[in-house]
């Protein structure tokens, strides 16, 4: 009975399972929201056609190159590589179906086979061209967006994701030219769309997003540690540095020892630490560095190198918001700088901006919040410290405030007074986190230098301007309580003790005292 079953719903057409020409708008624009994601996907697949020519031995490391011109007068975009290419016979069968490829995620960048297609939503046609080095001619493959996106705005439109394929691309074959290069790929977007900021025709917009987001080296110039961290991620599978360049200029990741703030201030990368994480096996799935800096808050949006970026095959995982989960305050994901490479054992989602749930990654989310705490512990008590010194210091101003024009009772309570800051002071410059800070030490030596003056002289005790004319005809109880009444009222307007205490008796004082002519 049911072969019978099968049989009858295998012939009749109606039941047959379809795959819609509609998943060709899901995997162009309905995948890649971020305009210049489909420059990522592009360079994704050069740097494994770079690889694999390098492995074919065509060429060195050196010799690579991934090339992207922007012309914003003609609205297109070149994005060439001279890696291996794609043969003749091979080009329709991969440039011209969908979620095909050949590679595999343990070792290649791409292998779902649909980011050729990334460029689709942002522009009328794209072109490619490429010819392996055996190749006699250059296969050119043009998909036409226009007549696509008409078959897929079609209401109740029947045909088929092949039919609709096949109406919208075209393949042609063009002989050599003499000393045209061997092997290469080419990908054209033709009139690209405006969205919005119009950012894939923005030069720095672009140059700012490949910095962040491509396989490409740190500037050793710019930022010395970058020798120790590729030395460090070279055991990582994937991990590898491309010369990529944008309308002719090289561009570097945008990694600096100096992070300026808005207010004028600014820190620095005082040193670097590495991590890695490992699998259920003990073996690297994952290996990442961070940066020791003074942690002020969080970087501002400007400072392109800001967070810890997550990486695979030396590419970006979404952005430097990735880890925020991993922190136990989300605001401390932006005090840090630092890179996680990520093995290709660890499988990325199809939009590139997280991983799949597997066996495989669950130790490395493990880890990861391990280290996020630790992170997060850093930025706390980096903070807590900060809080502390910048206690210290007030304290210091008004220690220095006090000493500079001291206010005494009677011999007893200046030397009470002089003892008590001295041991402060001490206190302060024996801790650790004081060590080595300069303007800490400085104020505490200024201030010693002005109490051992102060010693050396009996000025600035109250007891010697007190003016007995002024109260000889008054009781003592008229004395106390014109004293109370003065403390009443000048206690809120009183910055100090010393100040009230003057306040309290300034009637009984000396023209000397009042006209600022004391002796300290």
């Amino acid at each position: 009975m049911a072969e019978v079953l099968y049989s009858a719903v295998t012939r009749n057409n109606h039941n047959r399972i379809v795959i819609g020409n509609k998943i060709l708008e899901i995997i162009t624009s309905g995948m890649y929201n971020e305009p210049k994601m489909v420059l990522r996907e592009y360079i994704q697949n050069a740097s494994d056609a770079i690889d694999d020519a390098i492995n074919a031995k065509l060429m060195c490391a050196e010799e690579a190159r991934i090339r992207i011109s922007i012309n914003g007068l003609e609205r297109s975009i070149v994005i060439e590589d001279n890696g291996i290419g794609i043969k003749n016979k091979s080009v329709k069968q991969t440039l011209c179906s969908i979620a095909f490829s050949l590679k595999t995620n343990l070792n290649s960048r791409g292998f779902r086979g649909i980011g050729r297609l990334a460029g689709l939503g942002y522009c009328e046609t794209i072109r490619f061209e490429t010819k392996t080095v055996n190749d006699k001619k250059i296969a050119i493959v043009t998909w036409d967006g226009n007549v696509l996106e008409r078959i897929i705005a079609e209401e109740g439109n029947s045909r088929s994701i092949e039919e609709a394929i096949h109406e919208s691309t075209k393949i042609e074959y063009v002989q050599l030219s003499p000393g045209y290069q061997s092997h290469f790929f080419r990908v054209t977007l033709l009139n690209v769309k405006r969205f919005h900021k119009d950012e894939l025709m923005n030069v720095k917009d672009v140059r700012n997003y490949i910095s962040q987001a491509a396989p490409i080296d740190f500037s050793e110039e710019r930022f010395p540690y970058a020798k120790l961290i590729n030395n460090h991620l070279n055991k990582i599978k994937g991990y590898k540095n491309y010369r990529i360049e944008i309308n002719g200029q090289a561009i570097f990741k945008p990694h600096e020892l100096v992070m300026h703030f808005k207010d004028g201030k600014s820190d620095v990368i005082k040193d670097i630490r590495f991590v890695e994480f490992k699998g259920k096996s003990g073996n690297i799935i994952a290996s990442g560095w961070y940066a020791l800096t003074n942690f002020m808050a969080s970087l501002p949006k400007d400072a392109l190198m800001r967070g810890i970026k997550v990486r695979q095959g030396n590419i970006a995982i979404g952005d430097e918001r990735f880890l925020d989960s991993i922190f136990t305050e989300q605001r401390f994901a932006l005090w840090h700088v630092g890179e996680i490479h990520v093995d290709y054992s660890i499988k990325l989602n199809a939009r590139r901006d997280g991983f799949e749930q597997s066996r495989e990654a669950e130790p490395f989310f493990e880890q990861l919040n391990v280290l996020g705490k630790k992170l997060s512990r850093i930025c706390r008590n980096a903070s807590l410290s900060r809080n502390r010194r910048l206690s210290t210091l007030k304290r210091l101003s008004r220690m220095s405030q006090e000493f500079t024009a001291p206010v005494f009772i009677d011999k007893s309570h200046k030397e009470k007074k002089i003892t008590s800051a001295l041991g402060h002071l001490r206190a302060i410059s024996e801790e650790q986190e004081y060590c080595d800070d300069k303007e800490i030490g400085k104020s505490v030596e200024t201030i010693i230098a002005k109490i051992r003056e102060i010693e050396q002289r009996n000025g600035c005790v109250i007891t010697n301007y007190l003016d007995g004319r002024k109260y000889r005809h008054l009781s003592k109880k008229d004395i106390f309580m014109i004293m109370l009444n003065n403390v009443f009222e000048s206690y809120n307007t009183s910055r100090s003790s010393e100040e009230l205490v003057l306040k309290s008796i300034r009637q009984f004082l000396k023209k000397e005292w009042l006209n600022g002519k004391r002796h300290c």
